[in-house]
């Protein structure tokens, strides 16, 4: 059963069109209500209400999932995500959603574009514990994230989007670097000893 809802922005009436699960989100979260908010008219994507069913359906498991998920969609590569992604984005958030992929994300594209490139040939990609330089406040911030990339085909057997889980491994990543330069200490101090001291 497909129900239309009327949602007021600006003093303006914006009709959308979706099943009673997606339309019940919209108002449940903060990025619901961003979807719904946005004048989709305006991009490849078209009117909310003339959507394929793959990506009503994906953005409603999006805007219900717990952690971080992020999804780029059609041939722009929108960008699309839920609450719990909003803080990775930090203070480029507003205005994010419906945001090109590449343009979002522009500060680390030279590293992430040879896997979006995978995944829309057909691949599928996992990261463990990649270091980034993001800029969530403005400033470059090393951090380290595990994630995964995965293809979704449209009815005509090409790829038209990349949903993305993600969660952030920054202090294990930290850890594990505190730690190399720990043990590379401790080799350098032992290879200036005599045997004894280095047994010792």
């Amino acid at each position: 059963m497909v129900l239309v809802t009327e949602f007021m922005l600006d003093g303006k009436a914006t009709l959308m069109a979706d099943h009673a699960s997606f339309s019940k989100l919209y108002g449940e979260t903060v990025s619901g209500r961003e979807v719904a908010y946005t004048d989709w008219s305006k991009t490849s994507l078209g009117k909310l209400e003339s959507w394929s069913q793959p990506l009503k359906t994906l953005v409603t498991a999006l805007l219900a999932c717990p952690t971080p998920m992020f999804l780029a969609w059609g041939p722009d590569r929108l960008s699309f995500f839920n609450d719990a992604y909003r803080p990775i984005l930090g203070q480029r958030v507003k205005g994010a959603m419906g945001r090109p992929f590449e343009q979002l994300w522009h500060d680390i594209w030279s590293d992430i574009e040879p896997l979006v490139r995978e995944t829309y040939s057909g691949g599928n990609v996992e990261m463990i514990d990649m270091r980034l330089d993001i800029h969530r406040d403005g400033v470059p911030e090393e951090s380290g994230w595990t994630f995964s990339y995965s293809p979704v085909w449209d009815d005509s057997n090409v790829v038209a989007g990349l949903p993305c889980i993600t969660r952030e491994t920054t202090e294990k990543v930290r850890a594990e670097q505190d730690r190399k330069k720990a043990a590379a200490r401790l080799q350098a101090a032992l290879s200036i000893g005599d045997p004894i001291g280095s047994w010792e």
